[in-house]
């Protein structure tokens, strides 16, 4: 799933593919918050000017995530855009450290990211990797919290019982077992 830059040596090409869930090795994978269950289709323009090269277009797919509170496992359609710029991973852009003006303060954990920065990437080897691309659309598109169903109630906490397929008698109050000195004075 690479993107051969060799073969493009200037102007416009589209990019127009379709590829199946086992290309992500994420159909199976435990490492992963989703899996790819149907083809993924990648719609590209692709602006090569120089070194630099444009991409916009859409990725078109669904994912299999669990839900956060039952687990059970629900589709999210995906319609992501793609808005990305490419450098070449030896310019001087990729290294460069942009000077700074004034010390850093306590507050400060590193550089401030800025709204040109979000859609720059980079290239090596005259390869892109659509992979890459499709895979960091997948988890932007992902929700903080994913649920099946906004009023889910989850799984029981003693028993473990999907509380959206069946109930339970299982008491979930929960004693602090730290005030146990405290509770045994009050007798």
């Amino acid at each position: 799933m690479r993107f051969d830059l060799s073969r493009f040596k200037s102007g416009t090409d589209r990019i127009d593919r379709t590829y199946e869930p086992g290309a992500f090795g994420s159909a199976t994978a435990d490492t992963d918050d989703f899996r790819v269950p149907d083809p993924v289709h990648l719609m590209l323009d692709v602006k090569k000017n120089g070194d630099r090269v444009h991409m916009t277009g859409r990725v078109v797919a669904a994912l299999d995530v669990p839900c956060s509170r039952c687990i059970e496992h629900y589709r999210i359609p995906i319609d992501a855009h793609v808005d990305l710029t490419f450098y070449p991973a030896t310019d001087p852009l990729a290294t460069a450290k942009p000077a700074r003006t004034s010390p850093k303060s306590d507050e400060e954990d590193g550089d401030e990211v800025k709204e040109d920065d979000l859609g720059v990437s980079f290239y090596s080897d005259d390869f892109i990797d659509l992979e890459q691309i499709m895979r960091e659309q997948f988890y932007l598109a992902l929700p903080m919290k994913p649920l099946c169903t906004p009023d889910c109630k989850g799984l029981c906490p003693v028993c473990g019982i999907n509380r959206n397929q069946g109930t339970c008698s299982c008491e979930s109050t929960w004693v602090d077992p730290r005030f146990d000195a405290l509770r045994s004075l009050r007798k």
